[in-house]
């Protein structure tokens, strides 16, 4: 797999154009076609994943595919990986 590094700036993109990007990643949930924008994840999830960065969400959604998880689980397994997200963001942010 090759790693890329792509940024699209979210903040200075307009209403209509956010709300296109959402509904795009939004479909490619599930596939490895996911560009990390989009909400995936179970309810349970929501506090531990509100912090992270898009580079984390596309990697806990590729995580969770190459486990042959459903995304929006929540299961002993799903724990592990958003716990290993969460270790992710905090560290990157302090």
């Amino acid at each position: 797999m090759t790693v890329t590094t792509y940024k699209i700036n979210m903040e200075t993109a307009s209403y209509e154009a956010t709300q296109a990007i959402y509904k795009l990643d939004d479909s490619f949930v599930g596939t490895e076609n996911y560009l990390g924008v989009a909400s995936f994840w179970n309810h349970e999830y929501r506090y531990p994943m509100r912090d992270a960065t898009v580079a984390t969400c596309k990697a806990v959604h590729a995580k969770m595919l190459k486990a042959g998880l459903e995304v929006d689980g929540c299961t002993p397994a799903h724990d592990e990986i958003i716990a290993w997200a969460s270790k992710r963001t905090y560290k990157n942010n302090s």
